[in-house]
């Protein structure tokens, strides 16, 4: 899943389709680029608040992450259902 979290009217949709999708063994790996600007952190911020109801989000630090295309404002996540 990439770079698909700042489209407000697709965060409940795209969260109800990751538990549908989603079992006790799956891993998803998510990757997004923070952005600053208008209403976009609200929205990133409701995004992970429904995201955390169901699944767990580990941070992939930046030493685990290729140097060519590790970047301060792209962010890697390992996310686990909860169950």
């Amino acid at each position: 899943m990439a770079d698909c979290i700042y489209y407000e009217q697709s965060i409940g949709p795209l969260v109800e389709t990751l538990k549908q999708l989603s079992g006790p063994g799956t891993s998803i790996i998510c990757c997004y680029e923070q952005r600053t600007e208008g209403i976009n952190p609200e929205v990133e911020g409701k995004f992970f608040e429904l995201l955390q109801q169901s699944f767990s989000c580990e941070k992939i630090p930046s030493d685990k992450q290729d140097p060519e295309f590790s970047s301060p404002d792209i962010h890697i996540l390992h996310i686990r259902r909860k169950d």
